[in-house]
């Protein structure tokens, strides 16, 4: 008996990831069969099938807390327009620091994994890395990770606590030890992000932002141009990290008001 309730927990608060994971097993057994080799297709495709079925699970979800006027769904951010616009702001921040610090401690220099990646990414057409990067991948890890996950953890858990394990979750899950540092680190700032808009728009927006500005600045040599000069790379990387903090702090302090 306590094995089936066991289990029923870990399907309740993982199913959203399992089903995630499935697809792309499903997906890219389905292309390799076919010939097909594109690994971003492959992850674009699997985005374009995984969402719809999140989504679902996840408007369920919310017209139970609805019903139930459970206690973390009653409250929102009080805040109108210009804070989303603030938030934005912090994700391209965000995106520039967190990249800075990865290159200037060479940390892509000792994964191959990271490097593989990286390749991958970077050899298919901007379209596709703008479809499948940019949009629909944060698309999908938001509703799976921040609008399942998390959201059902803080069914029993704190902010933190949620927010700590969704995020080394969403770390490791990416598979190599620095896209999962910089995962860890970009995790703690989507959970705080959903957790004081209390809107899964907010989360999904920022990881947009961050991906874009990071494919913008490989594109049109950006990284390049910042790290030209230690001097240089190390000044544009604390200003970036100080004005993340700083926006940081004032989502952290965004008043919520009944819906």
């Amino acid at each position: 008996m306590r094995d089936r309730k066991t289990g029923r927990i870990i399907w309740y608060l993982f199913s959203a990831v399992l089903i995630k994971w499935g697809v792309e097993i499903a997906v890219a057994t389905f292309a390799l069969s076919c010939g097909l080799r594109s690994n971003m297709g492959i992850g674009a495709v699997s985005s374009i099938i995984t969402i719809p079925m999140i989504a679902w699970i996840y408007r369920k979800d919310q017209g139970r807390y609805e019903k139930q006027q459970e206690s973390w769904w009653k409250y929102k951010a009080a805040s109108r327009y210009g804070m989303w616009l603030v938030m934005l702001v912090g994700a391209v921040t965000a995106c520039v620091a967190m990249n800075d610090i990865v290159m200037l401690m060479n940390m892509q220099r000792i994964s191959q994994i990271y490097q593989s990646t990286e390749q991958i990414i970077y050899s298919a057409p901007r379209w596709l890395q703008l479809a499948g990067a940019g949009i629909l991948a944060p698309v999908a890890e938001e509703l799976v990770y921040r609008g399942m996950i998390y959201r059902r953890m803080r069914e029993s858990l704190t902010a933190v606590q949620a927010g700590v394990f969704v995020s080394i979750l969403f770390g490791v899950g990416h598979g190599n030890l620095p896209q999962g540092l910089y995962a860890m680190v970009l995790g703690l700032l989507l959970a705080c992000i959903y957790e004081k808009f209390r809107n899964i728009a907010a989360p999904i927006l920022f990881h947009i932002v961050v991906n874009i500005t990071s494919l913008l600045l490989s594109w049109y040599g950006g990284f390049e141009w910042i790290l030209g000069t230690e001097g240089k790379a190390v000044g544009i990387t604390v200003l970036a990290t100080l004005i993340t903090v700083i926006i940081y702090v004032k989502i952290k302090n965004i008043r919520q008001e009944i819906r």
